[in-house]
């Protein structure tokens, strides 16, 4: 009898002593996470309250905070599960089940930032660290110049998970210090300044499943119209972008030798509405452009994006050419188009293929128009060919942008404008076909109200008004590029030539 009281009581001294020997380990593992801590960050690192729970495997950290050079970060909460004492006390790595982040903000005072190297800290950094899964709960991320500036960059995301983080003394030195097997993400607000003039938004973004969705996209300038001209010295597009939905499939993003890339086999452009608007009567842009082609081939951004399909899309362009007269609108809606083989990637491979540029829509909303492009991006004479075609042009159409812009109105139309170039960077060489019907210019009056009878006589003198009744022919044209204009400026200077030339040398 006598034995078996002390079979219970035995239980209970060796209980007692693991659960001493597990508070102490606890306390040791609390104490060696804390000196690490304070080692590694010293005085910009700060915490409320730090719990380790050995027998749970579980750490918990509240009230985090980090500040150093221009960086703060902070979290409510941090919880790691399952994390693996034995390797850490014993092989000095880090294994954790899983990281949950509560409510973290991370913020960048650039004006705060002093030189040091990006380095610092990574060449001796030799742990290694893997976490199966890592969540972050309602984060945001801001970059600002200076405590009294606007954020420059601003996101905020509800939820973001990654798989299989591994960070090493290899990943470390990489521009994303750490590999993953796969992440989801969701943002409701991005908002990235760009420039002076312009900002972006983002209403929504979600990554699942290897797919990203992005949706009320937009590009906004800062000014309207009438201050946007009073801040640029030269004429310049002031832009706005708005597109309903961005569909991209498989986006892989990463850095090679500090370059970005960006590669996803199909990208879906839904709903998009671009404006441009150019005051003419301030002064040129005397600076060189280049063509496309050009710009990928020297872009610091490599891009492989194989098709790119846009659907329901407007584009609006207004040219202000007079101080009394309201800008000239030329408008193209419902386009339809694709873009294939868009990419700048391995420039030196004898395969490489053409970008093919192909797109529908209608006029003013009433004439359809269509176009063709095509370029190769290593061709250092930049290449290309361009073709497209102009159905049923009414005067109204015409006048649209005429009036305002020349103060001229057209009678009748236009039935068809084909044209077909191939040039350079230098020269382009082609030919335009026009089919019009009892086509008249009228040169109106200061005030636009009434045509100026005697102007418009002369002018009408030298347009051919029989029409077109038979089978028309197509009229070369040799045109040569002003560089300081954009490559839309040269294909149209090429269809204004070969439709001038057709009208009788007007």
């Amino acid at each position: 009898m006598k034995k078996n009281k002390k079979i219970p009581l035995l239980i209970l001294a060796v209980l007692a002593v693991l659960a001493f020997l597990a508070f102490l380990l606890s306390y040791y593992v609390s104490q060696e996470i804390r000196n690490q801590l304070e080692n590694n960050a010293g005085n910009s690192f700060s915490y409320e309250n730090l719990d380790v729970d050995l027998l749970r495997k579980r750490i918990d950290l509240t009230g985090f905070e980090f500040n150093r050079n221009g960086t703060s970060i902070s979290s409510a909460e941090i919880k790691l599960k399952g994390f693996n004492y034995f390797q850490y006390l014993v092989n000095d790595k880090i294994i954790i089940n899983e990281l949950i982040i509560f409510k973290p903000v991370y913020r960048i005072n650039k004006a705060s930032q002093k030189d040091e190297n990006d380095n610092s800290g990574r060449e001796d950094f030799n742990r290694s660290i893997r976490i199966n899964k890592t969540e972050v709960k309602n984060g945001t991320f801001a970059v600002r110049e200076n405590d009294s500036a606007q954020n420059i960059v601003f996101i905020r995301v509800p939820h973001l998970s990654i798989k299989r983080t591994e960070l090493d003394s290899a990943s470390v030195r990489e521009m994303i210090p750490f590999r993953y097997s796969s992440y989801s993400a969701v943002s409701d607000s991005i908002r990235l300044h760009i420039n002076t003039e312009q900002y972006l938004t983002v209403e929504h973004l979600e990554v699942q499943s290897g797919k990203t969705s992005v949706e009320n996209f937009k590009i906004l300038p800062y000014y309207g119209k009438s201050e946007f001209d009073q801040r640029i010295p030269y004429e310049k597009d002031r832009i706005a972008l708005g597109v309903e939905k961005i569909h991209l499939e498989d986006l892989f993003l990463t850095f090679q030798n500090d370059t970005l890339l960006l590669k996803s086999p199909f990208i879906k452009v839904t709903g998009g509405n671009l404006e441009i608007y150019r005051n003419k009567l301030l002064p040129d842009d005397e600076r060189v452009k280049s063509l496309y082609s050009k710009k990928l081939r020297e872009s610091p951004v490599k891009l492989d994006f194989p098709l790119i399909e846009i659907i329901r899309t407007t584009i609006v362009y207004e040219e202000k050419t007079a101080e009394d007269r309201p800008p000239g609108t030329v408008e193209f809606g419902k386009i339809e188009g694709e873009i294939t083989n868009l990419t700048n990637l391995d420039l030196q491979r004898e395969d490489f293929p053409a970008t093919v540029i192909s797109a529908k829509a209608l006029y003013m909303n009433a004439s359809p128009v269509s176009m063709d492009w095509q370029f190769r991006v290593p061709n250092v004479i930049d290449k290309f060919s361009f073709s497209g075609r102009f159905e049923e042009v009414g005067s109204r159409e015409i006048n649209s942008f005429l009036k305002p812009s020349m103060n001229m109105e057209a009678e009748g139309g236009l039935k068809k404008v084909y044209f077909t170039f191939s040039g350079n960077s230098n020269t382009a060489t082609g030919d335009v076909q026009v089919d019009y019907d009892q086509f008249k210019l009228n040169v109106l009056r200061s005030d636009g109200s009434q045509k100026n009878k005697l102007l418009s006589a002369i002018v009408n003198l030298f347009v051919e008004n029989e029409g077109i009744s038979k089978e028309a022919t197509f009229n070369d044209v040799e045109f040569s590029r002003d560089k300081t204009k954009s490559f839309w400026n040269f294909m149209w200077k090429g269809v204004k030539k070969g439709v001038i030339e057709e009208l009788g040398q007007l």
